[in-house]
């Protein structure tokens, strides 16, 4: 898991939000605007299988939320279909909840999380964000 983690450090594009006023006490002043990750299908003999980071490696409590495929590629489009999301959430301040057609799933606010859930994507758009912090950490999915 620990490679697994770097290869996403070096690897992700990492959507970060942005510093704008969304009337949240816990806004960080100065954070950089929000980065679009690059569209890339998953691929390789894992391609069911994806990665959801909360943070950053080494940084828990960035503002930051991303999903990759296999390789490391930041993923923000998928074929419909199956999939297996391994989620690390190492954070006790953020959370990641994945909502789309027929998908709820999310981790725990006040605690840390390293979970795998298995989901089943059909066309369409799907969201991930920190509950308390989605202006700022969104991350959106497109299925085709």
């Amino acid at each position: 898991m620990r490679v697994l983690r770097l290869a996403l450090a070096v690897g992700l594009i990492i959507a970060v939000a942005g510093c704008g006023d969304d009337g949240d006490d816990d806004e960080v002043a100065g954070a950089p605007s929000v980065a679009s990750a690059a569209a890339a299908p998953a691929a390789g003999g894992d391609d069911k299988v994806l990665t959801a980071l909360v943070g950053e490696q080494g940084k828990p409590d960035a503002f930051a939320v991303s999903l990759a495929d296999a390789s490391g590629a930041a993923v923000t489009t998928l074929p419909a279909g199956e999939y297996q999301i391994k989620v690390s959430d190492p954070s006790k301040i953020h959370n990641l909840h994945l909502t789309g057609a027929g998908v709820d799933e999310k981790t725990n606010v006040k605690e840390t999380a390293e979970v795998t859930w298995t989901v089943q994507l059909t066309a369409g758009t799907y969201i991930a964000v920190c509950d308390p912090h989605p202006k700022k950490m969104k991350l959106e999915l497109i299925v085709t």
